[in-house]
């Protein structure tokens, strides 16, 4: 009897030693149709298109990868991201601006913070521009910025610890 248990629990380990593997090595698939452009630039104040609410997963897969510095690392932060869109926006569907209106997009950003965070991704060189604030590509790689440079208390689900 105690041998098949012991068979048992070491099939069991195997199989999820082997799930966990599978897991590790999960990529994202691109959503988007071969070779349609998708105009990343899009603003939260125009009707989203649905190519672009696709491409949201690999925008966040991508910001997170280009700032972090080991795989645990990004899986983190694109944890953190998608919280932060589901809980700021759910994704875009809700366009309203929290904070009296002063915080507003994607990602609901306050139009000083945002100022504030890519005038330091410029300085050091990791963007040209400042974009928009309402843009879904430019709010969730600033994002990803703001939350490896530990900012990300300045989002409130993640003051309130929804986002840990």
């Amino acid at each position: 009897m105690c041998a098949l248990i012991l068979a048992i629990l070491a099939l069991l380990y195997i199989y999820s030693f082997y799930k966990q593997m599978e897991y590790k090595n999960f990529k994202f698939v691109s959503p988007i149709v071969e070779g349609k452009e998708i105009d990343y630039k899009v603003t939260w104040l125009t009707d989203i298109d649905e190519s672009v609410r696709k491409a949201i997963p690999n925008m966040v897969e991508m910001s997170a990868e280009r700032f972090t510095t080991s795989a645990k690392q990004k899986n983190f932060i694109m944890y953190q991201l998608f919280c932060l869109l589901r809980e700021e926006s759910y994704l875009g569907e809700t366009k309203t601006c929290g904070d009296s209106g002063k915080s507003c997009g994607f990602l609901q950003f306050k139009e000083a913070t945002y100022n504030r965070i890519r005038k330091e991704m410029i300085k050091k060189g990791l963007v040209e521009e400042l974009g928009d604030r309402f843009s879904p590509f430019y709010s969730i790689e600033t994002t990803a910025y703001a939350l490896v440079q530990g900012y990300g208390k300045e989002w409130g689900p993640i003051a309130r610890k929804v986002c840990d």
